[in-house]
């Protein structure tokens, strides 16, 4: 009994020392772990920088309320949509209860709880996922083109290797997947926010280890920085990652910033949050959208974007407009012209499809076909110069011959003047 008890005790140290070696990304700054720099963002440094930095700017700019179709409205709304596993999930009920309680909220913004209990990234790889997703959004009354801010919290639980850099590096890549994922799914999201996870110091022994013990949520950390740091991060119209705060702790030590997290803000597992620590954690995520430079431009009525008070161009200069931006084109370069205006970008974000797409044109009137354009993504053609003016019904379909389904409901008919 004495052995197995100074077994326990053994192992017990064994894993303290393991843990005192690791840092908070934070408090790392310019200093290195295992040969990598700490810090939130690039160079050692906690808050964004650079390109990063006017990237965030330029990302908030574009939200504002939108209505069902994605379309700017006054009375719209700017829906921040939580996503990942059970931990997303408890936070964002609580949000959903009481995060329109923030002082100075702006009143357009509506929390959705879009996470599923035990949902890690390959879960949510799977369109079932996705189904709950929208099941989600649609008992809130909102659609996903109103979704333009989202908060990310998952791990990888099939990953059960301690190995660094393998593991988080493992992680980024299936966080990077996720961004193109959340892309197209909700085809206007700007920013998708993480905050890493809170540490598993405090977990029991039991089966819960083989997935949750650490240093794997320290490692989870590591794998946002590196996304963040990606030149690929918001490329592809994919959401910009950033950083809403950040979670690890070592144990119940206190961090630099004065940050702590203690064992009564979990329940007995030591991975779920009691009551207290998911309000704690939706409040820390309300705060931080408050006062973040680049957040409460949206999410604060003070701060709020608005819908541009510049007047429409009359249909004739924006024709013109139009025509000037399709012949700024390279020769060569494909585009898929409709009334001078290239719709690549929009048709990308909605078709989200790798495979070559077949454009078909049909006459509205008898639903003769007129046109059929053959990998048409890789093509640049005109439609007013090959159809003239009238309207018409425009499909695109798969290898298989079949409708492309997209990310939202648009019409199928379009006027050519």
């Amino acid at each position: 009994m004495k052995a197995i008890a100074l077994s326990i005790l053994c192992s017990t140290f064994v894993l303290a020392a393991e843990n005192t070696s690791l840092v908070p990304l934070n408090e790392l700054g310019g200093g290195e772990f295992h040969g990598f720099k700490g810090g939130l963002y690039a160079g050692g440094k906690n808050e964004p920088q650079g390109a990063h930095a006017e990237a965030l700017k330029a990302r908030g700019a574009r939200i504002q309320p939108l209505d069902a179709e994605g379309k700017p409205a006054p009375k719209g709304g700017i829906v921040i949509a939580g996503l990942g596993a059970s931990v997303c999930r408890q936070v964002f009920a609580q949000l959903e209860q009481s995060g329109a309680q923030t002082a100075g909220i702006h009143p357009a913004v509506k929390f959705v709880n879009c996470a599923v209990g035990g949902a890690d990234v390959n879960k949510m790889a799977d369109e079932r996922y996705w189904a709950k997703a929208l099941q989600a959004l649609t008992a809130q009354g909102v659609t996903p083109a109103q979704v333009q801010v989202v908060w990310f919290q998952s791990d990888d639980l099939r990953d059960q290797r301690d190995d660094f850099p393998g593991r988080a590096q493992r992680l980024q890549a299936s966080l990077a997947a996720q961004m193109k994922l959340i892309a197209r799914h909700f085809p206007n999201a700007q920013l998708c926010y993480h905050s890493a996870r809170h540490t598993t110091a405090f977990m029991p022994e039991g089966e819960g280890k083989s997935k949750h013990a650490e240093p794997r949520p320290y490692h989870v950390g590591w794998a946002v920085k590196w996304l963040v740091e990606s030149a690929d991060n918001g490329k592809d119209a994919a959401p910009l990652a950033a950083w809403a705060g950040y979670f690890w702790t070592n144990g119940d030590k206190p961090r630099a910033d004065g940050y702590r997290w203690t064992p009564d803000m979990q329940v007995a597992d030591g991975i779920h949050l009691s009551e207290a620590g998911q309000q704690r954690v939706a409040k820390e995520l309300c705060d931080f959208w408050s006062h973040d430079a680049f957040a409460k431009t949206w999410f604060t009525k003070a701060g709020a974007a608005t819908i541009s008070d510049k007047p429409v161009p009359e249909p004739e200069a924006r024709m013109k407009a139009q025509v000037a931006a399709a012949q700024a084109l390279k020769p060569g370069e494909s585009a898929l012209l409709i009334n001078g205006k290239s719709k690549f970008a929009k048709l990308e974000r909605l078709l989200a499809t790798e495979e070559p797409v077949r454009l078909v044109v049909y006459d509205v009137k008898d639903n003769k076909e007129l046109l059929v354009v053959e990998d048409a993504f890789h093509k640049r053609t005109d439609l007013n110069e090959k159809l003239g003016s009238g309207e018409f019904r425009i499909h695109f379909l798969g290898k298989d011959g079949q409708r492309l389904p997209m990310t939202m409901k648009v019409p199928d008919v379009v006027k050519i003047k």
